[in-house]
């Protein structure tokens, strides 16, 4: 790849590894270790001309939702109203993404000209990313006055007093 100075690398993670669900933990942790691994290599890769995408899909009818149906037979009763969520899911799921369009738009937009760090996917994944970056946005400014009193005030750090 470093020697062609022209490819992509596609690394699949979910909409689930950007903003997190409920019931999905450990699913999710995975996903924001593939992300996290991700961006590092893009900053890394991209001055070889490499790209790395990221693949963050939402709800797309591939059977996934039939293998999270597998439950504890340990119910627990402060967690029904979260992580109890899939043990309502029925047996067969209605979702709105399409796989063969799904493959579609991935390998259109790898093969485009600039391609994407982060590529989400369906109407639920582009919502759900939205809704996360403003949520990230509307936090930080929140909390921007805390954030910057945790430096050295101007002046005062201890090193240039050497």
């Amino acid at each position: 790849m470093r020697e062609r100075r022209a490819c992509s690398i596609v690394n699949f993670s979910s909409i689930g590894g950007f903003v997190g669900f409920a019931a999905n933990s450990y699913y999710c942790a995975a996903k924001h270790a593939v992300e996290g691994m991700s961006k590092a290599l893009d900053l890394e890769v991209k001055p070889l001309g490499i790209n790395v995408t990221i693949i963050e899909p939402g709800s797309f009818q591939t059977g996934f939702m039939q293998v999270m149906r597998h439950n504890s037979p340990i119910e627990i009763a402060d967690y029904v109203d979260t992580a109890g969520f899939y043990r309502t899911v029925p047996g067969i799921v209605k979702l709105p993404g399409d796989p063969v369009r799904r493959a579609k738009a991935i390998y259109g937009m790898v093969t485009s000209e600039n391609p994407p760090l982060h590529l989400p996917l369906g109407k639920e994944g582009y919502d759900l990313s939205v809704q996360e970056y403003q949520y990230l946005l509307d936090n930080a400014e929140k909390l921007k006055d805390v954030s910057m009193s945790a430096d050295f005030p101007e002046g005062e750090h201890p090193l240039e007093q050497l």
